[in-house]
């Protein structure tokens, strides 16, 4: 872990130069499933989410140039009011 840490109690998707490189809904999805196939949803999972194999492939292509967070950014996307 770096000298700072994001902890995110709320609906979230980071984007990368390309797009959405993985959101919040990617935690319920197990790794190595497709999202196209229902069989991978489980609500109460244990183990690894796709998150997990999304994150890891997208840090793994920027380790030679890391990211350096510019904006954070809270639209009503992610607000549970709307």
């Amino acid at each position: 872990m770096g000298e700072y840490a994001f902890h995110i109690y709320n609906q979230w998707r980071l984007r990368g130069r390309y797009g959405v490189v993985s959101g919040s809904g990617d935690n319920i999805w197990r790794a190595g499933v497709s999202p196209d196939d229902d069989t991978g949803y489980d609500w109460d999972m244990e183990g690894r989410a796709r998150t997990d194999e999304l994150l890891d492939a997208y840090f793994e292509n920027v380790a030679d140039d890391p990211p350096i967070v510019q904006a954070v950014e809270v639209d009503e996307t992610a607000s549970p009011f709307t």
